[in-house]
């Protein structure tokens, strides 16, 4: 090799994080196409042909991330649980809420999601519904444990206790929707917790 001849140089292969880093920006985009579709669709009515397009991505990378919309729908939900509930402690006190529903109306109501596609389509609201009680299923599981888990044999099971307040909390989500929210998220936590602490006190 000659003195003016030059090696070619060699293209870093990207690493592991720049692979992560790509790869969570492509399920930011494919969820935000979802969020954005959800708020002028009814649920059902979105394929995965809407979301490529809305999110600019190619059918196999669609599906290089995620096997069906249920599924994108899914982790966009439980994230906005999640982010919904952050600064709520688990464990605290046994007059505080434990379940802590009013965060959960204070968003809905926010963000007026009662007019958009996904709640006036049946599908979309129940498909919303069993993702949410799901995610609070096993959150109410963990705060049941926080309280309860010390005191020795329990009258009722905590994974019984759990869904059978998860299922009344998603039940009285479902009516306040349903009815226009005729009381505030804070007039909501105060009745439920009226209800639902005295029982599970008594555990």
């Amino acid at each position: 090799m000659s003195d003016t001849e030059q090696k070619p140089k060699s293209v870093p292969k990207p690493g592991p994080e720049t692979v992560d880093r790509r790869a969570a920006r492509t399920r930011r985009m494919i969820k935000q196409a979802l969020t954005e579709l959800m708020h002028t669709m009814r649920f059902e009515d979105i394929t995965v042909q809407h979301i490529i397009e809305r999110a600019d991505v190619g059918r196999s990378t669609f599906y290089a991330h995620y096997s069906d919309k249920d599924e994108v729908a899914k982790e966009l939900l439980e994230g906005m649980m999640e982010s919904i509930t952050r600064g709520v402690k688990h464990g605290a006190e046994e007059d505080s809420a434990a379940f802590p529903i009013a965060e959960m109306f204070r968003h809905l109501q926010s963000q007026q999601l009662s007019a958009h596609g996904v709640w006036q389509s049946n599908r979309g609201r129940d498909y919303l519904f069993s993702v949410g009680q799901a995610y609070w299923n096993r959150r109410i599981e963990r705060e049941l444990r926080a309280r309860l888990g010390k005191r020795g044999a329990l009258r009722v099971p905590i994974p019984v206790a759990a869904q059978m307040v998860t299922g009344a909390a998603t039940a009285l989500i479902n009516w306040w929707l349903k009815n226009k929210m005729p009381y505030s998220p804070e007039e909501m936590q105060e009745m439920f917790d009226q209800v639902m602490m005295p029982g599970i006190r008594d555990l």
